[in-house]
């Protein structure tokens, strides 16, 4: 019995505190649509905070999300960020009676409430609309109206350093309506933790140096308006320029240097690898400025790849006044002596006059097999009459003697002059010298430009 009446006790006493939970909470919902119902019933949205009175002050302030991507090309940067305003309605103001210093309001209450027309002024696609919002009152009226926005700023950039640069994109908004005797925008407090930059911020190509922002006042044919500036300080990523560009730049230059090392008489050789490689950096250069703005000034880029195309160049023109001089040469040469000139069909050399008074005397004698061959020279002697004496094919073999000789002397001179067989002779005297100068002027270009473009401010 004790029991029963301790078990329907203990349940009435829950039942009670749970309506009572349930009454309160109703009751604060309650007090709560009675007290926004009542701020909103008198409420104009289009009459500004203090209308007549001093202008209101809105503050500032915003986080960074990301900054991907940067264009070059166009001369834009893309920015997500959470954008917030705060700024005082005292005809928002609940006070102290609900017992909340602020609530978190939803739905198309920023439909129902004067929000500030703050605009940027350097935004390419004018589209900055705010779809993912939050809207916090306090119970003094501070509202605090914080956005996510994704915008496109046109971002001028100074490309003589490219791509050595260091870039500075600005971030420019104000009042689009409102004058500084209506409304003063200012930042929240005052120095760059105004902006909050994400931990997880990477851009690519580039480094977030700092970030400083400015206070102004613009004045228009309408008349002066609050500005505020955000400048973001970015530092190019030279890595990923040095392995595309510097190093396959350098090796193309040092593989037109391989011609001083191939004989000056192989031609073909020399002329393909030097119309090869300028073909190659060419091709560089042309990739390179697809991806750059059409500005009226000289890049660091340019003048390293065009430094280097006349490297490259030159080596190629090297060879052509090694040809110049070749056929000089040869001209003197066949203007010489006639001694030293090349025998003609009517005047043949000694050497030649020599084998042909031999093939004379083999069409005589016969075939070649008839004299040569020991067993029918013995019975050339026996049938031979007395008009032909014995001692004609001793002075006849005797005499081919130097036409066998003759013959390996030409071979050996047609072999010495076919570049196939590399023989053992001195490299051109031009090639000798190119192949210290080349590399060592390069190596004092490349040092200039790096300690004009990378150490020195130009």
């Amino acid at each position: 019995m004790f029991l029963t009446i301790l078990f329907l006790g203990l349940t009435l006493a829950g039942n009670f505190l749970i309506s009572h939970a349930v009454y309160n909470a109703n009751s604060n919902d309650t007090r709560t649509k009675l007290v926004l119902q009542r701020l909103l019933a008198g409420y104009d949205k289009r009459l500004r905070p203090n209308f007549g009175g001093p202008p209101c002050k809105v503050n500032i302030s915003m986080h960074i999300v990301s900054m991907v991507p940067i264009k070059e090309i166009d001369m834009e940067a893309t920015f997500v960020m959470f954008f917030r305003q705060h700024w005082l309605d005292p005809r928002l103001a609940y006070g102290p009676s609900l017992g909340m210093p602020k609530m978190k309001l939803l739905g198309n209450i920023v439909d129902q409430v004067w929000i500030p027309d703050t605009y940027f002024v350097n935004d390419l696609t004018g589209k900055a609309i705010c779809g993912d919002f939050m809207f916090e009152l306090s119970q003094e009226g501070v509202i605090t109206h914080s956005c996510r926005l994704k915008l496109s700023l046109y971002c001028p950039m100074n490309l003589r350093k490219f791509p050595m640069d260091e870039q500075v994109c600005e971030m420019i908004f104000e009042s689009y309506s409102y004058s500084t005797e209506e409304i003063i925008l200012s930042w929240l407090t005052g120095d760059k933790d105004s902006i909050g930059v994400s931990s997880e911020l990477q851009i690519p190509q580039y480094t977030l140096e700092r970030v400083e922002i400015f206070m102004k006042s613009t004045r228009y044919s309408t008349g002066y308006f609050s500005t505020l500036l955000a400048k973001f300080h970015l530092q190019r990523q030279i890595g990923y320029y040095v392995l595309q560009e510097f190093v396959p730049t350098v090796l193309i230059v040092a593989l037109s240097w391989v011609g001083f090392w191939i004989d000056e008489r192989s031609v073909p050789a020399r002329v393909s690898l030097g119309i090869t490689t300028v073909l190659a950096i060419t091709t560089l250069m042309f990739g390179i400025q697809s991806t750059l703005p059409r500005v009226g000034y000289v890049k660091a880029i340019d003048l390293f790849i065009l430094g280097s195309f006349l490297f490259v160049f030159a080596a190629l023109v090297e060879f052509a006044v090694i040809c110049s001089f070749a056929n000089a040469y040869s001209s003197n040469r066949e203007r010489g002596p006639k001694d030293k000139q090349v025998a003609s069909h009517d005047n043949p050399p000694v050497i030649f006059q020599e084998m042909n008074d031999v093939g004379k005397n083999f069409q005589e004698r016969g075939t070649f097999r008839r004299i040569f061959d020991p067993k029918q020279v013995e019975r050339n002697n026996r049938d031979e009459n007395s008009n032909h004496s014995p001692s004609f094919v001793s002075t006849l073999t005797k005499s081919t003697k130097p036409w066998f000789s003759i013959k390996r002397r030409a071979g050996n001179a047609r072999i010495s002059n076919n570049p196939t067989f590399f023989p053992k002779r001195k490299p051109c005297k031009i090639d000798r010298h190119c192949r210290k100068l080349f590399p060592l002027a390069y190596v004092l270009y490349l040092l200039i430009y790096f300690a004009v473009y990378y150490f020195m401010q130009v």
